[in-house]
Protein backbone atom coordinates (compact mmCIF):
# COMPACT_ATOMS: atom_id res chain seq x y z
CA UNK A 1 0.00 0.00 0.00
CA UNK A 2 3.01 2.10 1.05
CA UNK A 3 4.42 1.98 -2.72
CA UNK A 4 0.97 3.18 -4.32
CA UNK A 5 1.09 6.30 -1.96
CA UNK A 6 4.07 7.28 -3.24
CA UNK A 7 3.54 7.12 -6.68
CA UNK A 8 1.84 10.97 -6.78
CA UNK A 9 3.88 12.15 -4.76
CA UNK A 10 6.53 11.16 -7.49
CA UNK A 11 4.30 12.07 -10.32
CA UNK A 12 3.82 15.55 -8.55
CA UNK A 13 7.44 15.93 -8.45
CA UNK A 14 8.02 15.04 -11.95
CA UNK A 15 5.31 17.62 -13.24
CA UNK A 16 6.54 20.51 -10.87
CA UNK A 17 9.91 20.17 -12.44
CA UNK A 18 9.11 20.19 -16.01
CA UNK A 19 6.57 22.76 -15.46
CA UNK A 20 9.04 24.78 -13.87
CA UNK A 21 11.92 23.89 -16.93
CA UNK A 22 9.85 25.14 -19.12
CA UNK A 23 8.82 28.35 -17.48
CA UNK A 24 12.52 29.20 -17.36
CA UNK A 25 12.75 28.21 -21.40
CA UNK A 26 10.27 30.20 -22.39
CA UNK A 27 11.64 33.63 -20.86
CA UNK A 28 14.67 33.97 -22.83
CA UNK A 29 12.56 33.48 -25.83
CA UNK A 30 9.59 35.66 -25.39
CA UNK A 31 10.79 38.73 -23.47
CA UNK A 32 12.58 41.97 -25.01
CA UNK A 33 11.58 40.85 -28.68
CA UNK A 34 11.66 43.91 -29.66
CA UNK A 35 15.24 44.60 -28.98
CA UNK A 36 17.18 44.06 -32.15
CA UNK A 37 16.38 43.84 -36.45
CA UNK A 38 18.02 41.40 -38.52
CA UNK A 39 17.67 41.92 -42.39
CA UNK A 40 15.57 39.44 -43.78
CA UNK A 41 12.75 40.34 -41.30
CA UNK A 42 11.62 42.87 -42.75
CA UNK A 43 10.95 40.44 -45.73
CA UNK A 44 9.01 38.01 -43.79
CA UNK A 45 6.69 40.54 -42.45
CA UNK A 46 5.96 41.26 -45.68
CA UNK A 47 5.73 38.15 -46.72
CA UNK A 48 3.12 36.68 -43.89
CA UNK A 49 1.29 39.89 -44.53
CA UNK A 50 0.98 38.95 -48.32
CA UNK A 51 0.07 35.55 -47.80
CA UNK A 52 -2.51 36.27 -45.21
CA UNK A 53 -4.11 38.78 -46.98
CA UNK A 54 -4.57 35.89 -49.40
CA UNK A 55 -5.94 33.34 -46.73
CA UNK A 56 -8.75 35.72 -45.34
CA UNK A 57 -9.73 36.76 -48.97
CA UNK A 58 -9.90 32.70 -50.01
CA UNK A 59 -7.94 33.91 -53.16
CA UNK A 60 -5.26 30.50 -52.27
CA UNK A 61 -3.61 31.22 -55.53
CA UNK A 62 -1.72 34.00 -54.08
CA UNK A 63 -0.90 32.55 -51.28
CA UNK A 64 2.91 31.63 -53.31
CA UNK A 65 4.26 34.69 -52.24
CA UNK A 66 7.80 33.38 -52.20
CA UNK A 67 9.39 30.44 -54.17
CA UNK A 68 11.01 29.60 -50.43
CA UNK A 69 9.62 26.94 -47.77
CA UNK A 70 8.84 29.29 -45.36
CA UNK A 71 4.87 28.24 -45.35
CA UNK A 72 4.99 27.49 -41.61
CA UNK A 73 7.44 30.97 -40.76
CA UNK A 74 3.93 32.65 -43.01
CA UNK A 75 1.35 30.90 -41.00
CA UNK A 76 3.13 32.22 -37.68
CA UNK A 77 4.23 35.64 -38.55
CA UNK A 78 1.17 36.26 -40.32
CA UNK A 79 -1.07 35.19 -37.13
CA UNK A 80 -0.15 38.80 -35.81
CA UNK A 81 -2.35 40.21 -38.60
CA UNK A 82 -5.65 39.15 -36.41
CA UNK A 83 -4.64 41.33 -34.06
CA UNK A 84 -2.92 44.56 -35.34
CA UNK A 85 -2.86 45.78 -38.51
CA UNK A 86 0.09 44.68 -40.72
CA UNK A 87 3.34 46.88 -41.13
CA UNK A 88 6.85 46.66 -41.34
CA UNK A 89 7.48 48.07 -37.76
CA UNK A 90 8.65 47.12 -34.59
CA UNK A 91 5.08 46.16 -32.39
CA UNK A 92 4.36 43.88 -35.98
CA UNK A 93 7.77 42.12 -35.64
CA UNK A 94 8.02 41.75 -32.10
CA UNK A 95 4.25 39.84 -32.10
CA UNK A 96 5.51 37.78 -34.72
CA UNK A 97 8.71 36.75 -32.74
CA UNK A 98 5.93 35.83 -30.24
CA UNK A 99 4.10 33.51 -32.14
CA UNK A 100 7.31 32.24 -33.76
CA UNK A 101 8.88 31.88 -29.54
CA UNK A 102 5.69 29.90 -28.82
CA UNK A 103 6.22 27.46 -31.56
CA UNK A 104 9.42 26.35 -31.10
CA UNK A 105 8.81 25.99 -27.78
CA UNK A 106 6.42 23.69 -27.89
CA UNK A 107 8.87 21.54 -30.33
CA UNK A 108 11.15 21.80 -27.92
CA UNK A 109 8.91 20.19 -25.17
CA UNK A 110 7.39 17.77 -27.87
CA UNK A 111 11.43 16.81 -29.09
CA UNK A 112 11.56 16.56 -25.08
CA UNK A 113 8.45 13.62 -24.76
CA UNK A 114 10.38 12.05 -27.69
CA UNK A 115 13.33 11.84 -25.87
CA UNK A 116 12.23 10.59 -22.79
CA UNK A 117 10.15 8.12 -24.51
CA UNK A 118 13.27 6.71 -26.52
CA UNK A 119 16.19 7.40 -24.23
CA UNK A 120 14.77 7.88 -20.70
CA UNK A 121 14.65 10.93 -18.38
CA UNK A 122 18.83 12.28 -18.34
CA UNK A 123 19.42 12.35 -21.86
CA UNK A 124 15.79 14.27 -22.02
CA UNK A 125 16.69 16.33 -19.46
CA UNK A 126 20.45 17.04 -21.24
CA UNK A 127 18.35 17.43 -24.93
CA UNK A 128 16.30 20.06 -22.80
CA UNK A 129 19.08 21.79 -21.71
CA UNK A 130 21.33 21.98 -24.81
CA UNK A 131 18.06 22.85 -27.00
CA UNK A 132 16.45 25.68 -24.55
CA UNK A 133 20.03 27.50 -23.49
CA UNK A 134 22.22 26.86 -26.62
CA UNK A 135 22.93 30.76 -27.55
CA UNK A 136 23.07 30.22 -31.26
CA UNK A 137 19.31 28.30 -31.17
CA UNK A 138 18.55 30.93 -28.85
CA UNK A 139 19.08 33.87 -30.95
CA UNK A 140 17.27 31.97 -33.88
CA UNK A 141 14.12 31.25 -32.12
CA UNK A 142 13.98 34.90 -31.60
CA UNK A 143 13.85 36.03 -35.34
CA UNK A 144 11.33 35.63 -37.74
CA UNK A 145 12.99 33.40 -40.41
CA UNK A 146 12.69 29.37 -41.09
CA UNK A 147 15.52 28.81 -39.63
CA UNK A 148 14.38 27.82 -35.97
CA UNK A 149 11.27 26.52 -37.06
CA UNK A 150 13.33 23.96 -39.54
CA UNK A 151 15.70 22.96 -37.18
CA UNK A 152 12.96 22.18 -34.56
CA UNK A 153 10.27 20.19 -37.19
CA UNK A 154 13.74 18.10 -38.92
CA UNK A 155 14.26 17.50 -34.97
CA UNK A 156 10.89 16.06 -34.49
CA UNK A 157 10.98 14.06 -37.58
CA UNK A 158 14.17 12.24 -37.33
CA UNK A 159 12.91 11.56 -33.13
CA UNK A 160 9.81 10.53 -34.94
CA UNK A 161 11.24 8.13 -36.94
CA UNK A 162 13.51 6.68 -34.51
CA UNK A 163 11.02 4.12 -32.96
CA UNK A 164 10.26 2.62 -36.16
CA UNK A 165 13.55 2.47 -36.86
CA UNK A 166 13.39 0.28 -33.48
CA UNK A 167 11.04 -2.31 -34.96
CA UNK A 168 12.61 -3.43 -38.35
CA UNK A 169 14.53 -5.96 -37.71
CA UNK A 170 18.12 -5.61 -37.69
CA UNK A 171 19.56 -7.20 -40.67
CA UNK A 172 17.14 -4.34 -42.44
CA UNK A 173 17.80 -1.14 -40.45
CA UNK A 174 21.00 -0.23 -42.08
CA UNK A 175 19.18 -0.31 -45.86
CA UNK A 176 16.11 2.13 -43.95
CA UNK A 177 18.53 4.22 -42.33
CA UNK A 178 20.46 4.48 -45.81
CA UNK A 179 17.29 4.91 -47.83
CA UNK A 180 16.02 7.82 -45.18
CA UNK A 181 19.22 9.67 -45.33
CA UNK A 182 19.35 9.41 -49.04
CA UNK A 183 15.77 11.60 -49.04
CA UNK A 184 16.81 14.06 -46.60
Amino acid sequence: MQKYLQKPDKLFRNVLCIVCLFAFAVGPRLLSLDAHWSSDEARWLNRSAQFMSAVEKGEFSKTLVAYHPGVATMWLAGLRTLFMDPGVDVPNLARARVFIGIAVWAGIGITCLLLYKLFGQWIALAGFACLAYSPLFLAQTRRVHTDALATVFLLLTVLGFLPYCARIPSDARCAVVLDAGTLC
